[in-house]
């Protein structure tokens, strides 16, 4: 089994079975069900010192990527398209921690946030075509910052909050419908599960954290389940590339 000596940001399920896209260091890296593993293509190399974060497959199967710097201060992050054919664009720039990306049901809008902005955003999609931004939910100071996300069958959002303690549920209007209330403070992600959809896997995390704050929080960086009552989504595959990841290139930013 081959060992990535670098951060892992996010991974992403493939259509084939048992492989999958690991976001490790500035790279994409294909791993199998044996452990062996496969470089697929640069992404992180157009910032510097950049690692990647938080991914995701839009309803045609490109593999949306997040891109930050090791001190994720700079506003000089951005989000990476990366297609089947293993072409990468940039679609936005001037952001400093890319987080959690996901779309509605029917595909025409993306969400996503950029956690030091304290914001989730809404963009109209079309074919990795942005259109212009609005706010789709805000948080105010001191309460947590929006960090994952995930989009249900209703189309309602699902957003988890580092330093907030909570996961939030959006309807598509940007309205708050439920909140879920941990017992730890960094909730870093949420996914849908099981076999109706109906389990909310959520991740935290313990960086970072005092002894004090440890001892308050011993199931902090543990993995939480929670029934809901409206289903998630069929999580989307990315499609592995017919010729050689060697073929890999990157395409003019956008």
């Amino acid at each position: 089994m081959a060992e990535m000596n670098v951060a892992v940001g996010s991974i992403a399920l493939t259509e084939d079975d048992g492989m999958v896209v690991v976001a490790a260091g500035q790279d994409l890296v294909l791993l199998s069900p044996t452990g062996d593993t496969s470089h697929l293509v640069a992404v992180g190399d157009v910032v510097d010192a950049g690692i990647l974060n938080d991914c995701g497959c839009d309803p045609a199967g490109n593999l949306w990527v997040g891109v930050t710097t090791e001190g994720e201060t700079e506003p000089i992050g951005c989000l990476r398209v990366v297609t089947p054919a293993l072409e990468v664009r940039t679609a936005l720039g001037g952001l400093t921690i890319p987080n959690g990306i996901d779309w509605s049901p029917d595909g025409r809008r993306m969400y996503f946030a950029d956690s030091p902005t304290l914001r989730v955003d809404a963009f109209p999609f079309d074919d990795t075509r942005l259109g212009p931004s609005t706010t789709f939910a805000s948080a105010d100071p001191g309460t947590g910052i929006p960090d994952g996300l995930t989009v249900d069958s209703e189309g309602a959002v699902w957003v988890a909050y580092w330093d907030g303690w909570r996961i939030e549920r959006r309807l598509p209007d940007g309205a708050l419908d439920l909140v879920v209330e941990l017992p730890v403070a960094k909730v870093t992600s949420c996914t849908f599960g099981g076999s109706d959809l109906r389990d909310l896997y959520i991740t935290t995390a313990a960086y970072e954290l005092s002894p004090e704050d440890q001892k308050a929080q011993p199931a902090a960086g543990g993995i939480f389940r929670v029934r809901v009552g409206v289903p998630g989504l069929p999580t989307r595959r990315f499609p592995l590339p017919t010729s050689s990841p060697s073929s890999a290139r990157s395409a003019p930013a956008s």
